[in-house]
């Protein structure tokens, strides 16, 4: 089984192209979504579910800082909000809700505004905060939480080295996809066609 640093170890992405960490968990929801946002020049519109969703997290962080950890299973740890984290090797930026430093580990959180469904997109979109802080060295990821919203409830999610590795393939098609242009399947679950924001544009959708 290949370790993290075996990953450390592999060629990096083009120079010229960075993600966000968000667009690997769009990229796992549906791939058109990347292939919009990097390859076409259009003009859409933040749907009400996004615009809520840029609010909750905002309270959220506000709420978190007066709770305990107690929701997380824990008793001890330092709590760090909208912490920046980014990688040259990945090619990757973004900007985790929360991460809770103990003696020992560091445990990435993300907020979501969902039930907990534990969708795979979002355990994906973890395990790669959870690579953004390997680099860093500062202490073992061995795993992370997502806290619901809608439900007050936090998953943990063990981030194991398959998982990794998944991600960075992922991530190598997402570089394929958005250099050459091509046009990518859409989701197989046509019921998360309905309150995306480019869904006019898909005309296999309708």
């Amino acid at each position: 089984m290949a370790t993290t640093s075996a990953l450390a170890a592999e060629r990096p992405l083009s120079s010229e192209l960075w993600f966000n960490v968000t667009d690997v968990r769009q990229y796992l929801y549906c791939a058109r979504v990347l292939h919009f946002r990097l390859g076409q020049p259009l003009h859409h519109r933040l749907s009400y579910k996004m615009n809520e969703g840029v609010l909750m997290h905002q309270r959220a962080g506000e709420l978190e800082r007066r709770r305990s950890l107690k929701a997380y299973g824990l008793t001890d740890g330092a709590r760090r909000f909208q912490v920046p984290l980014a990688s040259a090797r990945l090619r990757v930026r973004g900007q985790l809700d929360m991460l809770i430093e103990r003696q020992h580990e560091v445990i990435p959180v993300e907020f979501k505004n969902a039930r907990a469904e534990r969708q795979t997109n979002h355990r994906y979109q973890l395990t790669l905060y959870a690579l953004l802080l390997d680099e860093l060295g500062l202490k073992p990821v061995r795993r992370g939480f997502l806290f619901y919203l809608l439900d007050g409830r936090a998953d943990e999610v063990v981030v194991t080295e398959g998982m990794r590795r998944f991600v960075t393939r992922t991530l190598r098609e997402m570089q394929t996809l958005a250099l050459t242009g091509s046009w990518p399947e859409g989701t197989r679950r046509l019921g998360r066609c309905r309150p995306c924001e480019y869904l006019r544009f898909c005309n296999d959708r309708w």
